[in-house]
């Protein structure tokens, strides 16, 4: 406790003197989302900290395989789940790739359309989300970089995204994907 007191104290001065010193007005501040930047905004209304026109969106890049995207009556009739199996993934909603605290209860649910294929390498995860109908990122939380709503994106994959946060502001309802209520099965 007297650990994070004194560090609590330590950080609070470093805020005081660099805002008496106006350390922050000069320099510009990125955001990977918009989403992001809203809320810096917000923060910023609140307490104000640095310039609001030297807060930018630069999203974070994302590398998947060059060429044309599969047409979509090439594409298998499955949807892919990417991510760590755990709760705040929305992992009771829909289950497939990744690996993490409820891999062995999502197993133990002998859900007979559900192929787990567990942690894929970067390679063959685009591949699968390639030649997919849709990506489904269920977050329950706000994350700070939707990555795989971003490389679905790239791959001309839709997304079904929980409307939370930066997942549920990645997608464009009826352009490149849908938004459903976080935690609806029934919405899903």
């Amino acid at each position: 406790y007297r650990g994070s007191r004194a560090q609590t104290l330590v950080d609070v001065a470093a805020y005081w003197l660099h805002r008496v010193l106006g350390t922050w007005r000069g320099i510009a501040i990125t955001t990977p989302t918009e989403f992001n930047r809203e809320k810096l905004l917000e923060f910023n209304k609140i307490h104000p900290t640095f310039d609001e026109n030297r807060l930018v969106v630069k999203p974070n890049p994302v590398t998947v395989p060059s060429g044309p995207v599969t047409p979509w009556e090439e594409r298998k009739r499955q949807f892919v789940f990417a991510g760590r199996l755990e709760e705040l993934k929305g992992l009771p909603l829909l289950l497939v790739a990744g690996d993490g605290p409820l891999a062995d209860w999502a197993k133990a649910q002998h859900l007979p359309k559900v192929q787990f294929v567990g942690q894929l390498p970067r390679d063959a995860l685009h591949r699968l989300m390639a030649e997919s109908r849709a990506v489904v990122a269920a977050s329950l939380c706000y994350e700070s970089f939707a990555l795989v709503p971003a490389e679905a994106h790239a791959l001309g994959t839709p997304v079904l995204a929980s409307g939370i946060g930066n997942v549920g502001a990645s997608v464009r309802p009826g352009f490149d994907g849908l938004c459903f209520a976080p935690g609806d099965p029934a919405a899903l």
